[in-house]
């Protein structure tokens, strides 16, 4: 079974990559770098415990052994939470018109083609971001050319009608990126405080999202765990993983910022 033939059964079957990775046991990252294509030359092995996976949830399900059709998208007015999105290889029936078309009080994201509701932001969450932001602006009038965002503000991640982003806090050092309706393209810096409901969304979705659009750096920050994991997509493969008593650099500053999380700490340490 060859990749492409792989991705359509997946999709026949309304598999997850997280549903994926606990049948085989695959590293999830793993899978998500195979069937986006970000891992060119996959292990054999690997493939085959996919396409064996695959057969197992056909044969369970009733399906013949041939490579099914994608499954049916919903209509495009259908605002999704929580549905699976496939990456650029296959993308649901809803676009930029549709996302401008939701009430201007409806906070969503169009990652793909599907619209995901987003839930309103704790008060922990909020306390965080904004001391990001205090400590970030600072770096950032050391920088002319750069402006500092806090969400909610569009991001057309991939200059396309498929995909809009509201990250939590980004950092653009383009001014072409910057018009009047939104960011056109991939920010340089962008962090994601993560809540209960929205943990798959930032470390599954729209991390793979970032990486491909050409984000620089990507950090995201756990209040429940009290961790913060950065991403230098540029030079590194893996995240560094840094607490909430560090001082993180902020790499494509070149060693000119970073950020104090033990402050962060002491604000937060009473809703804890």
């Amino acid at each position: 079974m060859t990749l492409k033939e792989m991705i359509l059964k997946k999709e026949a079957l309304l598999l997850t990559e997280e549903e994926l990775a606990i049948q085989t046991g695959i590293p999830l990252q793993m899978i998500l770098d195979i069937f986006s294509g970000v891992e060119k030359t996959p292990d054999r092995q690997i493939l085959q415990k996919l396409e064996a996976a695959l057969d197992i949830a056909a044969s369970e399900r009733g399906l013949s052994g041939n490579v099914p059709q994608p499954a049916k998208f919903p209509q495009p007015s259908a605002v999704r939470e929580g549905m699976p999105a496939y990456g650029r290889l296959a993308r649901g029936p809803c676009t930029t018109a549709d996302y401008e078309a939701l009430p201007d009080d409806r906070r969503a994201e169009l990652i793909d083609g599907y619209i995901y509701d987003m839930s309103a932001p704790r008060p922990l969450h909020q306390i965080i971001l904004f001391q990001l932001g205090l400590q970030l602006a600072a770096c950032v009038e050391k920088h002319p050319a750069c402006e500092l965002f806090i969400a909610p503000c569009d991001v057309r991640l991939d200059m396309d009608q498929w995909t809009i982003l509201q990250p939590d806090l980004f950092i653009v050092c383009d001014d072409n990126q910057i018009t009047e309706k939104r960011i056109e393209g991939a920010p340089g810096f962008v962090v994601e405080v993560l809540s209960p409901s929205g943990r798959v969304h930032d470390l599954i979705r729209k991390l793979n999202k970032y990486r491909l659009a050409g984000v620089r750096e990507y950090w995201i920050v756990d209040p429940y765990h009290l961790e913060i994991l950065v991403y230098y997509f540029e030079m590194d493969t893996h995240p560094a993983k840094y607490g909430f008593t560090d001082t993180i650099p902020v790499r494509i500053s070149e060693g000119e910022c970073s950020v104090d999380f033990d402050r962060i700490r002491q604000k937060i340490q009473p809703y804890l």
